[in-house]
């Protein structure tokens, strides 16, 4: 993965995490520089979050949220994988 990629997704994770409620608008935007598709189950459970404020969560939801994240930005099919490797090498 580019430099740049590598830092701007960087910058998006941690502003996910940061604002007073979970965003499934970062969460596209992060998704989409990632080159990952939203048919994850992990997307799913995310989008149900949308605009709600972390300290409106369980302790448990929030605990859940980095794993959720890490799987939604986990390519869904291995053809997906190839593709986004191959971008990348060609971008290199």
């Amino acid at each position: 993965m580019p430099q740049t990629k590598r830092l701007v997704l960087e910058v998006a994770l941690n502003h996910l995490f940061t604002e007073k409620y979970f965003s499934v608008c970062t969460l596209d935007k992060i998704l989409d520089v990632a080159e990952v598709s939203r048919k994850s189950a992990a997307y799913k459970l995310l989008s149900a979050l949308h605009c709600v404020h972390y300290d409106q969560m369980t302790r448990e939801v929030r605990e859940a949220l980095p794993h959720l994240v890490r799987e939604a930005l986990t390519p869904v099919t291995p053809c997906e994988a190839a593709e986004i490797a191959l971008r990348d090498w060609k971008e290199e």
